[in-house]
């Protein structure tokens, strides 16, 4: 049976399977990620991350998160981010679904690359650029939005992105790049 579990005001994940959400900031996830029933569980794992954005933290959480098993990050509450580091995500294959800050404008170069279970992202309203391998290679993406503002989109963008098979483009494109829906 399907349940719903909140994550935050603006964002809802159907349950079908049992989740351990942990509430994290840029401080205390190591704390966080440290106890026991995120290190030893076998179920999904809800990661909401709220706080004032730091690179460095960012890139240090998610090189921990990148061997845990299915992982949905919400990224939602993060403050003072407007775009991901290039490559923030690279061959994290245990990602399944991401939820974006509203204030992210751009989706760098290889931010989703290689996140093979990745089946769901909502590109933010406020995005305008996705870079060159920005989702290469995920495989479980069955549609996508270009939102609105989106004017380039980079060469490779969702190149290999097998199952994707609905895609809606905005009306401000200007650039769409070499390969950037190649064997899709």
């Amino acid at each position: 049976s399907k349940e719903e579990v909140k994550e935050s005001k603006t964002t809802t994940i159907a349950k079908d399977s049992k989740y351990y959400i942990f509430n994290v900031t840029f401080d205390n996830f190591k704390e966080k990620f440290a106890e026991k029933e995120f290190s030893e569980n076998t179920f999904d794992n809800v990661i909401n991350v709220s706080g004032n954005y730091n690179e460095e933290l960012f890139r240090s959480m998610i090189q921990f998160l990148q061997d845990k098993k299915r992982l949905v990050v919400n990224l939602s509450n993060v403050q003072n981010i407007t775009q991901l580091p290039e490559d923030a995500f690279l061959n994290c294959y245990t990602l399944k679904k991401v939820v974006l800050p509203s204030t992210i404008n751009a989706i760098g170069k290889g931010t989703f690359y290689c996140c093979k279970n990745l089946e769901s992202i909502e590109l933010p309203e406020n995005v305008t650029y996705i870079g060159e391998v920005a989702f290469l290679g995920c495989e479980k993406i069955t549609a996508i939005t270009i939102p609105e503002n989106v004017t380039h989109i980079g060469k490779s963008a969702f190149y290999e992105c097998k199952k994707l098979s609905e895609i809606t483009l905005g009306k401000n494109i200007s650039t769409i790049e070499d390969a950037a829906f190649f064997n899709c």
